[in-house]
């Protein structure tokens, strides 16, 4: 997991709100794929071209962290906080990870490598005390409008740590998209993302 608190969107991957670039908002936590595992390693390490930087990979500014692929956000609130102002920090960062993964796909088909499949869904929770809200953002690749769509908080799943059942309930639906991440999302940014990149 990277905190990235106190790291901005790159501005060029900001969604618009009616014409004007949204504040570079960002998420306080986001899951990324650790090079420390060696098959992510090896892709990370196949971007590498000598006497140049390895392409960003995320919509995040920070050196390291853009050179990540990140597949969920969370905005963490105390209790009693806004949830409204969570909101708005986590969507931004969804629709900018969506911005983003249109661009690296944009790039790949333009040398020649076209994408198999239709750009995967981001993650993102909302956590306001001990209340967590799971959402999810599409962005289709051959959007006319470019629309993203933020769906959620999604219902009829565990959404609170407040007791030692809430807790086990969440570690379940951690463990649900962990396997979603390794058995779909990781496979698409391996191959049409990052295969699609190498030099």
């Amino acid at each position: 997991m990277s905190h990235s608190q106190t790291q901005s969107i790159e501005k060029s991957s900001l969604p618009e709100y009616d014409g004007d670039n949204g504040e570079s908002k960002k998420a306080d936590f986001a899951l990324s794929f650790s090079p420390r595992y060696p098959q992510v390693k090896e892709r990370y390490d196949a971007l590498r071209v000598p006497g140049q930087e390895r392409p960003s990979l995320s919509q995040m500014s920070d050196e390291c962290t853009s050179k990540l692929g990140l597949y969920l956000g969370a905005e963490v609130k105390k209790a009693g906080e806004r949830e409204n102002v969570a909101q708005g920090q986590l969507f931004t960062w969804l629709g900018s990870g969506i911005i983003k993964a249109r661009k690296l796909r944009a790039a790949a088909t333009a040398s020649g490598k076209p994408a198999q499949r239709d750009i995967m869904p981001l993650l993102g929770w909302t956590v306001v005390g001990y209340e967590w809200k799971l959402y999810v953002a599409f962005g289709a690749w051959d959007s006319p409008e470019d629309t993203i769509r933020i769906v959620g908080p999604i219902p009829g799943i565990p959404n609170s740590t407040e007791s030692l059942i809430d807790v086990f309930k969440m570690l379940q639906l951690v463990e649900c998209i962990k396997q979603w991440v390794s058995e779909e999302y990781w496979p698409w940014f391996r191959d049409d993302v990052m295969k699609a990149l190498e030099r």
